[in-house]
């Protein structure tokens, strides 16, 4: 054997570079080859195990057996003896990621606690370092064993259960057996309310977070005045900030100081102000919130000052701004609507390369999208999204002349949802422009006219663009609401972007012809 493959790092990358569906028989023969390649290959065989059974199996048949009625639990059939952990022992090691499944919990819960407490070691797998709990259909009473798997070595750990008692106090105890834990992330449904005081005692007892989800759960002052005063926090994903809340006035000088990613799932606007007027110097890179009402067209101008005045501004790289899917809209949308004048404060984000934002009424122009994709060089994604124009309640000021202006201000952007007038076809531009990167076009209700015109004038622009979507693409359910039924105006006008999407490569392969011809 050549003197490299003595070498165990050697040996682990080669095992770890092993995928495709030949990779578990590879390691499962390299394991068997001899004994220089059996340890690495069988530490990327066992790192990750989606359920118990492959380590039950590790056990004598004469100690433990699956019943055969339902719900066939695990039982233990003798007393455990210390030579039975003999094979269990090579293996259970080698465990470091772990993912229990609700059905796969119930059925050995009566046997974990007993073997957790006879292992050689006090636990099951002393290496483990990310736990997964899918146990929203775990009983109550098999929920307190799961704590056997929460050790000092646990680095990650995921929590998706229904609100009760047990569970709830379960995930209390993390901050007494898992100390160190980096990464949490706990999901709470059907939660009655009330969640705050218990939510607080669990976040405040952890230390050293580096990412944290709270999803289903209360957030008080006292839980984001903990968060931000920890360094290692980078990302934070919360449902909701309380209506009303502050920070203690010694803590507000670097709160969150390299917290990257932020997310709030159904909050209101005023808070999420309230947020980010405190957080001046926070590094964000990634912001984004779903608002539980539509906000008005002052609070988001509003919140795209305070946002520009911060760090944030020449750090923000992706920024998504929606409504939420229950938020009502209100009979006068006058205060609602945007301009291009509210949009002004976003030209200063000049490291933006992802801006998503969907708003109850829009009022943009050409003029207002060239000032802002020109600030924008490194925009990968823009998807700007008026409701009213979408459900064909108002008609969009922008035209094809926006498109031009992009495809020369945005090299990179790969994904636009714009909704635009194309009824009219620009004739002449003062430089040719030719965009590669954007093969995804979206234009929601957008009018049209003369599909094969504008197939033309897009096929110049945009010459990979492979995919046109509309409001109507999806397809159409009996679920679907009364007021979300297509009309005819809009089912015609989907075709005829259907005709512009199918005659864009017919145009670019004549394009490319007529030049493979020039150069004979």
């Amino acid at each position: 054997m050549h003197r490299c493959l003595s070498v165990l790092e050697i040996l682990e990358l080669i095992c770890s570079h092993l995928d495709g569906l030949q990779r578990w028989p590879a390691l499962a023969a390299l394991a068997r080859t001899c004994r220089s390649f059996s340890g690495p290959a069988l530490c990327v065989l066992w790192q990750t195990h989606l359920s118990l059974a492959p380590f039950l199996k590790l056990m004598p048949a004469d100690l433990i057996r699956k019943s055969a009625d339902f719900p066939r639990k695990w039982n233990l059939i003798r007393p455990i003896t210390v030579s039975d952990w003999d094979r269990p022992n090579v293996f259970a090691p080698r465990v470091r990621e772990l993912v229990l499944q609700s059905q796969d919990w119930n059925q050995v819960a009566d046997i974990f606690p007993i073997l957790s407490a006879c292992a050689p070691l006090g636990v099951i797998f002393p290496n483990l370092r990310s736990l997964t709990c899918y146990i929203m259909s775990v009983e109550a009473a098999n929920l307190p064993s799961i704590r056997s798997f929460f050790s000092l070595t646990l680095q990650e750990i995921k929590i998706i259960c229904r609100w009760n008692v047990t569970s709830i106090s379960l995930i209390s105890a993390l901050p007494i057996t898992c100390p160190t834990v980096k990464h949490v992330s706990v999901s709470c449904t059907s939660s009655p309310g009330g969640l705050g005081r218990t939510t607080s005692l669990f976040v405040k007892g952890l230390h050293y977070l580096v990412s944290l989800s709270l999803g289903g759960a209360e957030c008080n002052s006292a839980v984001i005045s903990h968060l931000g005063q920890l360094s290692t926090l980078t990302k934070l994903e919360l449902v909701s900030l309380p209506d009303i809340f502050s920070f203690p006035p010694t803590s507000t000088a670097d709160l969150f100081p390299n917290l990257r990613t932020l997310s709030f799932s159904a909050t209101e606007v005023v808070p999420v102000i309230t947020f980010f007027s405190m957080c001046s110097d926070t590094p964000f890179a990634l912001v984004f919130v779903t608002f539980k009402s539509h906000p008005t067209a002052a609070d988001t101008e509003r919140f795209f000052h305070i946002l520009k005045l911060g760090r944030a501004c020449a750090t923000l790289q992706s920024l998504t701004l929606a409504p939420s899917y229950f938020a009502s809209a209100p009979p006068d949308t006058a205060n609602y609507i945007l301009s291009g004048a509210s949009l002004h404060n976003l030209a200063h984000f000049r490291a933006l390369e992802h801006f998503n934002l969907w708003t109850l009424a829009l009022d943009v122009d050409d003029t207002a999208v060239a000032n802002l994709v020109a600030s924008w060089p490194r925009l990968k994604t823009l998807h700007l999204v008026a409701m009213t124009i979408a459900m064909g309640q108002a008609d969009p000021k922008t035209t094809l002349q926006s498109l031009w202006t992009i495809a020369k201000s945005c090299p990179d952007l790969t994904s636009l949802f714009l909704q635009i007038d194309a009824t009219h076809i620009p004739t002449t531009h003062p430089i040719r422009v030719v965009q590669e990167s954007l093969d995804e076009l979206n234009v929601g209700l957008s009018t049209i006219t003369e599909p094969t015109a504008v197939a033309r004038y897009l096929s110049s622009l945009f010459p990979n663009l492979t995919n046109i979507t509309t409001r109507y693409d999806g397809g159409t359910s009996e679920d679907d609401d009364e007021d979300d039924e297509p009309n005819p105006d809009g089912l015609g006008r989907r075709e005829l972007w259907k005709q512009v999407e199918s005659q864009i490569p017919h145009f670019v392969a004549a394009r490319r012809e007529e030049v493979a011809w020039g150069s004979l």
